[in-house]
């Protein structure tokens, strides 16, 4: 009878972080791998320490060859860089929206909105709602890795920034968090797909993003 013996298994990035080891994994079956999650800080995955605030979610979709291969599912930002972004003086818009995406995968989306000066509850209510609205369109032309790469790159908060700002002037905009729905999360990983909506180069004012 065969004596079965644990390995280590390395467990990879997809494709959209160019299949970057995320870690390995100690075990006897390598199938017992597929659907268990790891979280990384995006930081240790891109070398660019911009990114440390940001913690990415992946789940093992198979074992090939000796290596995990993984989807992600999920993209967070950590308390700390949240808290560095309240102000006195300042209104926090925190929301938690659920979204339908292209080939009808469901996510749940929750930014958070920071304007320049304090304003009145109607304005508030104002950029809440228009928020909403600009998600939801996006969102529905998207994959989730797609909407993940560009919540990575900032892209999606640029544009909802320069949206908003028609409204009231916004200090900052950052997803604080965006998973893909349980559900969905064996899925196999969708390809990274040009998004149409253009967003404006982030600025700076006084160490802090505008």
């Amino acid at each position: 009878m065969a004596v079965l013996k644990k390995r280590w298994v390395p467990v990879l990035a997809p494709t959209m972080f160019k299949n970057e080891h995320l870690g390995d994994s100690y075990v006897m079956e390598t199938g017992s791998l597929v659907s268990r999650g790891i979280t990384v800080n995006l930081m240790n995955i891109t070398g660019d320490m911009k990114k440390q605030n940001l913690n990415v979610s992946f789940r093992i979709t198979e074992v090939k060859e000796g290596k995990a291969y993984t989807r992600v599912t999920g993209v967070e930002m950590q308390p700390s860089g949240i808290k560095r972004l309240v102000r006195r003086g300042r209104n926090k818009l925190d929301d938690s929206i659920l979204v339908e995406l292209k080939a009808g995968q469901k996510a749940r989306i929750k930014p958070i909105i920071i304007t320049k000066n304090l304003t009145n509850n109607h304005t508030v209510t104002a950029v809440r709602v228009r928020a909403r609205e600009i998600i939801k369109e996006v969102c529905g032309q998207l994959n989730f890795e797609t909407l993940v790469y560009d919540i990575v790159q900032m892209k999606l908060q640029r544009y909802l920034r320069t949206q908003l700002n028609a409204i009231y002037p916004i200090r900052s905009v950052d997803i604080r968090k965006c998973i893909l729905l349980t559900k969905h999360s064996s899925e196999e990983e969708q390809p990274l797909e040009e998004s149409s909506y253009q967003g404006e180069q982030e600025t700076y004012e006084d160490g802090e993003r505008s």
